[in-house]
């Protein structure tokens, strides 16, 4: 799901590119307005869904009034992966200084499905699919399955 508009469109083109590339397939891709209530209503839809194990918005994640992806989705979530949000800034810190304070990483799980949140600038898809999601996407993914 990709969050604004058309110059937000290569965030997403990335984010499936690294998901498919990885061996995942992608069930929907599309892009929604920067609206909290549309963006409440997307998940709503795609926690339904049986065909989907995790769900990624990029975009509109950052602290801006017109930024609402983050604060949309973490009020949905059943459980908050914290860390996520933790290590993208520490890692961006490296690379940004002190902007990547502004960083909103977001991930936890609704419904037992993954959901995560990543800011919409191409080189921090690249760092938080390459370094953080990716490396333990199926590991959340088994953590999240039902025990017989």
């Amino acid at each position: 799901m990709v969050v604004g508009d058309e110059r937000q469109a290569q965030s997403g083109q990335l984010l499936v590119r690294l998901l498919e590339e990885a061996g995942h397939n992608i069930t929907q891709d599309r892009t929604i307005k920067p609206d909290g209530l549309q963006i409440k209503g997307e998940l709503a839809m795609l926690t339904q869904s049986q065909s989907s194990q995790a769900i990624f918005f990029t975009g509109r994640t950052g602290n801006a009034l017109r930024d609402p992806i983050g604060d949309a989705v973490r009020q949905q979530l059943d459980r908050r992966l914290d860390g996520f949000g933790d290590l993208l800034r520490s890692l961006l810190y490296q690379e940004q200084g002190s902007r990547a304070m502004l960083a909103q990483g977001v991930a936890g799980s609704i419904k037992r499905k993954l959901v995560f949140c990543l800011p919409g600038d191409l080189n921090t898809i690249e760092i938080a699919m390459g370094k953080l999601v990716l490396p333990e996407l199926e590991y959340l993914l088994n953590q999240l399955t039902p025990r017989a």
